[in-house]
């Protein structure tokens, strides 16, 4: 049965369903209590988000020999694709922002990165922008220049292995998602 993109896209505006695509692309092929205890949620509440997953074709259960009391499951191969044009001008924000999620999330864990430190200056930003031509120019020259500087400032700057010593992550995007009607 063919699955709808309002349906895929439904499918993922939950923050839990991100954590679990984060963690089967980073594992691979995992069982459900695998996925609950990495997240730190009861199984059948993952079971739950796992099949609202599979019903939109986000996950896909894997054939194992052995043990079938367990499900197997997996992201399929090549993914799931959502187009800009399946989707309502309504459902953008709400999906760029669960990208953006998913991208935090894969971040942190496959970097095992730990946030924690209270006392240091920290800066995270996400917002759907409107820009003319013209005005997306200026802005990616902005945002290059200043990522040139931040990175020039951490060169000049190497870390001397003190406790107050903190590694930052540096991400700028500017990325076109929809042409403006």
């Amino acid at each position: 049965m063919p699955r709808s993109a309002k349906t895929r896209a439904d499918a993922l505006l939950h923050p839990l369903r991100v954590k679990i695509l984060a963690q089967l692309a980073l594992g691979g092929q995992l069982r459900t209590s695998d996925i609950a205890g990495a997240i730190g949620e009861a199984a059948n509440k993952i079971s739950y988000h796992i099949a609202k997953l599979e019903e939109a074709g986000a996950v896909v259960r894997v054939a194992r020999s052995g043990d079938q009391r367990e499900t197997w499951w997996q992201i399929p191969d090549g993914g799931v694709a959502i187009h800009d044009d399946e989707v309502s001008r309504e459902q953008l924000p709400t999906l760029a922002a669960m990208a953006g999620a998913y991208k935090q999330e894969m971040l942190v864990k496959s970097l095992n990165f730990t946030f924690g430190r209270e006392d240091m200056p920290a800066f995270q930003g996400d917002r759907l922008i409107g820009l003319s031509e013209d005005s997306a120019r200026k802005a990616a020259t902005i945002l290059s220049t200043a990522f040139k500087k931040i990175a020039k400032l951490a060169d000049e700057n190497a870390l001397t292995n003190s406790p107050t010593d903190v590694v930052y992550f540096l991400n700028a995007e500017l990325l076109p998602i929809q042409p403006a009607e």
